[in-house]
């Protein structure tokens, strides 16, 4: 009976395996290469495993599993050094459960659940420390204040900084005038955890405020408010984005 049944499930996984068949997508303008499991009979359904890497040197990404289109199991995100950076459970495309974020040197840096929507642990990054005041966001009134927490970014610190390491470009007239600097984008964190309203308050010209600008814009996730006076509130954060000249 055991032996029957064994042959039974042997037979079942390989029919699974034999519906589904492996296609490989290229984006070079991502910079991203994915290696993905789609149906046989309809190539537009993906469902199995799923892997993303690097474009030119092919490091790993994250990895994960789909099912009928929608993101399922568990998911592993990677940073540009192959630390694990981010790890948690989907649901029919939701996040479940706790997830973890950690930083460049593999400490944890945050865990939230999203099952109770509640942050159990965060350890403030440098970035954090930086700002400190905000401007406050009420309607069309804005003020600047010391909030209790500023906004926290759920990814972690790690998947916030890969559009500006993957998809970056130095602009050309700017490399060519020697121009170097920093620019400043600022945008604000809304009380449903997106962003919006991207503009620049600190230029550098030369082309440098567009590839800052979409940079930032690239970055793709859920926010926590920032709470001040024990509420949460809307701000306007702002990251600095580098162009350094490499002689």
């Amino acid at each position: 009976m055991k032996y029957n049944l064994s042959l039974i499930l042997i037979f079942i996984s390989v029919k699974l395996f034999a519906q589904t068949t492996q296609i490989t997508k290229s984006d070079e303008k991502l910079r991203i290469r994915q290696k993905i499991t789609v149906l046989k009979s309809d190539k537009k359904i993906w469902d199995g495993k799923y892997t993303e890497y690097d474009f030119y040197n092919n490091k790993l990404l994250c990895e994960g599993y789909y099912k009928n289109n929608l993101k399922d199991s568990t998911w592993k995100y990677f940073s540009y050094t192959q630390r694990l950076a981010e790890i948690g459970n989907y649901k029919a495309d939701k996040r479940i459960g706790a997830w973890n974020a950690y930083n460049y040197k593999g400490e944890l840096e945050l865990q939230y659940d999203y099952d109770s929507d509640s942050l159990i642990f965060y350890k403030p990054t440098n970035r954090d420390s930086i700002q400190t005041e905000y401007h406050l966001i009420n309607g069309k009134d804005t003020s600047v204040v010391t909030v209790d927490r500023g906004p926290i970014f759920l990814d972690g610190s790690v998947a916030m900084g890969k559009p500006m390491i993957s998809t970056i470009r130095y602009p050309a007239e700017a490399r060519n005038q020697h121009i170097q600097g920093t620019v400043i984008v600022a945008f604000k964190i809304n009380l449903d955890g997106t962003a919006s309203g991207y503009r620049v308050v600190q230029s550098l010209g030369y082309g440098c405020d567009e590839e800052a600008l979409n940079a930032i814009k690239r970055i793709s996730g859920q926010w926590l408010p920032a709470i001040y006076q024990g509420k949460q509130v809307v701000v306007e954060k702002e990251l600095p984005v580098s162009f350094t000249l490499d002689y």
